[in-house]
């Protein structure tokens, strides 16, 4: 995929630069473009690759016990009350 980012992306030869502010830089649009050039002669960092970590939710405890199950027919809407107050509302979108 990144060669063909590569090999599709237009260079960037004299891009337009806009600064929006309420102060001008003192040099004008020749600092805007010296800050764009030595940026874009800075070279990329590397990333450093990380660890893929555990998923952290892997107990949840013991089940609810459901003491309501509604619907909305108009709506399409399950409603579920547990004994512990909690509710879940259901809509298949």
């Amino acid at each position: 995929m990144l060669e063909a980012l590569k090999r599709e992306a237009l260079p960037l030869k004299e891009p337009l630069l806009r600064l929006r502010g309420r102060i001008a830089p003192e040099s004008g649009e020749h600092a805007i473009r010296a800050a764009w050039n030595e940026a874009m002669r800075m070279p990329l960092p590397h990333e450093a690759k990380a660890a893929l970590a555990s998923f952290a939710y892997t107990d949840f405890g013991q089940p609810g016990t459901v003491v309501a199950d509604t619907r909305d027919p108009a709506l399409g809407i399950r409603t579920l009350r547990f004994a512990n107050g909690v509710m879940l509302d259901i809509k298949q979108t």
